[in-house]
């Protein structure tokens, strides 16, 4: 795979053989951080099921683990910037060198088109604390003093508020929300594996094979390689 570039960080598109390794390895984790969503949302089903009361604690762990692979599943389909893994990014290359690699690829319809322009803004709102968020948190706290005049507010007290339980509608509405999520998520890996396919000249298929221990040496120098590559400590192979 080819990874020599002006900008060591920036992944080089040379020939067709590299798109298709590529647009593999971003496969690969798709689909791995979507067998976890897709387990995680069971665990929310079955929690809302189970239970007629729902304690904030234990909803908010099931949420936390929600919330890791759809991060993930955010970058992977819907990051646009540079030098990003991403659906998006092979989307672009594809449109870019198909006349150089002589490759086709499948034309979204406007729906689709939709759901990634959707998971772009999703993600960039997602992934940063926003000046919009906090002007919205505040607007909202003054209304409360509004209701409550005999409160003052900011003060020196930092005032951190849990709840015990949460409301039946609020869960179920987070597990429909995630549900949606899922359903796009589905959607844009089908359009990735038809591509992958014309790419390959054949049609893909996704295996699954289970070990008996993880390898999480080689998980960790992957990772650490990857940090000292973004932070220009690492030039080359």
């Amino acid at each position: 795979m080819n990874t020599q570039n002006k900008d060591p960080k920036v992944f080089e598109f040379l020939t067709k053989e590299d798109l298709i390794m590529y647009t593999s390895l971003i496969l690969e984790l798709a689909i791995r951080h979507l067998d976890r969503y897709n387990r995680y949302i069971k665990e929310l089903e079955k929690f809302i099921v189970e239970n007629d009361e729902f304690r904030y604690t234990e909803y908010k762990e099931i949420e936390d683990k929600l919330n890791t692979p759809q991060n993930h599943l955010l970058n992977l389909f819907g990051d646009n910037s540079k030098n990003a893994a991403s659906y998006l990014r092979i989307r672009r290359i594809m449109k870019e060198k198909k006349e150089k690699f002589n490759i086709d690829y499948i034309e979204h319809d406007q729906d689709n088109r939709e759901i990634l322009n959707h998971l772009y803004k999703t993600r960039n709102y997602e992934h940063h604390v926003t000046d919009s968020k906090i002007m919205e948190w505040g607007l909202y706290r003054k209304r409360q003093l509004v209701a409550m005049p005999y409160i003052n507010w900011p003060t020196e007290e930092i005032k951190i508020n849990y709840s015990e339980y949460l409301e039946r509608e609020s869960v179920v509405h987070n597990y429909e929300a995630a549900k949606q999520m899922q359903d796009y998520f589905k959607k844009l890996l089908q359009l990735m594996k038809k591509d992958y396919s014309l790419l390959i000249g054949k049609s893909m298929k996704v295996s699954r094979v289970t070990h008996a221990v993880s390898n999480t040496n080689d998980l960790f120098q992957i990772s650490e390689n990857g940090q000292s590559r973004h932070l220009g400590k690492r030039k080359k192979m």
